[in-house]
Parts: C-alpha cells; sequence; structure tokens
C-alpha cells in the first residue's frame, strides 16, 4: 500500500477554488446563491480554512462578493466574462501546444492519439464523466509537454 503525503493547505485551497469555479462556470452556483466555507469545506472533506481562503481568492478574481452578514455571493457572470476566460485560456493554451509540438517524440504521440481515441469514444458511447476525465488526461499530457509545471495545477485533481 503507497504511504499518503499530507496535502499542504495551500493545495487545499487550490483544490477548492477548481471546485468552485467549475461550478459557477458550469452554472450549477448562480449568480446570488451564498457560499459558505463551512459547505464547501464538508463538500471536499477539507477544513473551512482552505476552503475560506479559495472563496477569498475568487473573490479577488470577481466570481465572488463579500456581503456584510450573508457572506460570499456569487457574481453574475456576463458574456464577456465568459468571453475573456475563453480567449484567455485559447491564447495560454495555444502557446503551450507550440512549445509540446517542438518536444514532443514519436513515442508521445502515439500516446496523445490513444487518449483522444479514447475521448472520442466516450463520447460516442454518451460517457459525459470519461469524456471529461480524458479531455483533463489530453490537456495536462499538453501542459506537461509544454513545459508548464503550474498550468498543470488546473489539471490535477
Amino acid at each position: 500500500m503507497a504511504e499518503q503525503r499530507p496535502v499542504a493547505r495551500g493545495s487545499m485551497s487550490r483544490v477548492a477554488m477548481a471546485y468552485v469555479r467549475e461550478r459557477i462556470l458550469g452554472k450549477e452556483y448562480v449568480a446570488g446563491d451564498v457560499l459558505r466555507p463551512d459547505e464547501i469545506g464538508a463538500a471536499l472533506g477539507i477544513s473551512q480554512t482552505p476552503a475560506r481562503e479559495a472563496l477569498q481568492s475568487l473573490r479577488t478574481e470577481g466570481f465572488l462578493t463579500n456581503e456584510p452578514g450573508v457572506g460570499f455571493v456569487v457574481s453574475p457572470l456576463t458574456g464577456d466574462d465568459l468571453r475573456d476566460i475563453f480567449i484567455a485560456h485559447s491564447l495560454i493554451a495555444g502557446e503551450i501546444a507550440a512549445r509540446a509540438a517542438e518536444r514532443i517524440s514519436r513515442d508521445e504521440i502515439a500516446e496523445l492519439e490513444a487518449i483522444q481515441f479514447e475521448l472520442l469514444a466516450a463520447e460516442k458511447r454518451r460517457l459525459p464523466d470519461e469524456v471529461e476525465a480524458r479531455n483533463h488526461d489530453f490537456h495536462r499530457f499538453i501542459s506537461r509537454l509544454g513545459g508548464s509545471p503550474k498550468r498543470l495545477i488546473a489539471f490535477e485533481g
């Protein structure tokens, strides 16, 4: 049995940030919803402290507001907000993909093709969780090849 390493609180905060951000962008949490650190912590099996840090960070990013006596409230996302997010992501992803293309080996190409084949097969079988998992594998692989270790954090989970 592999020994489990303790996870640093900062890592838990990043996990909580990704969890909440995905739910906001996926419209599970909508404008006006109140998010509480204890509820986010319980959902993730972490303490309130990293959950609160995550919510505070998302407030500084504009995803949440902090209303006195209420707590953290989901901010409305406009079409411009979503467009900006996807434009920024596409610019970064394009740069990383270009670097990966310069470094990739034949074996790595075969591995990337296998991931893409699995993704398409999952899509054909209408398995959305599997599609999402393979999509993350694909992007994690490209980020690793592109030498972008900080971007890899977005695909850890």
